[in-house]
């Protein structure tokens, strides 16, 4: 009997998107009260918000937001596929779930980035 694998790619997922919150938790401390949020063309900071705004938590959450909206492609594209009766359901499934990883990382990986600039 094959087992579902769903459940725990999504579990590795999560947890591949909470580490730029993590991150960020680890070197609050040591973050400015006002941390600078937005960059002109020329490299200077040229907004700053508080370290606990909303920006900066939205910041360090991106990785989750990879996630969703790597589920939300995928279910839609399943959900096209299904209606549509081809016969590719399975590769499709395949493809779908390595996009949701690939979205997953790399919104992580650019919410480290923006955490570290920070």
């Amino acid at each position: 009997m094959k087992r579902n694998r769903a459940p725990i790619k999504l579990v590795n997922e999560c947890i591949i998107g909470s580490f730029p919150l993590c991150y960020y938790i680890l070197i609050f401390k040591y973050l400015p009260e006002r941390i600078p949020i937005h960059y002109s063309v020329a490299g200077t900071a040229d907004r700053f918000v508080s370290k606990l705004s909303v920006e900066a938590i939205v910041v360090c959450c991106l990785g989750y937001l990879g996630l969703l909206l790597g589920v939300v492609l995928r279910k839609t594209v399943l959900a096209l596929a299904n209606a549509q009766e081809t016969s590719h359901v399975k590769t499709t499934a395949k493809i779908m779930a390595y996009n949701q990883t690939a979205l997953t990382d790399f919104f992580s990986a650019l919410s480290a980035y923006f955490i570290y600039i920070i």
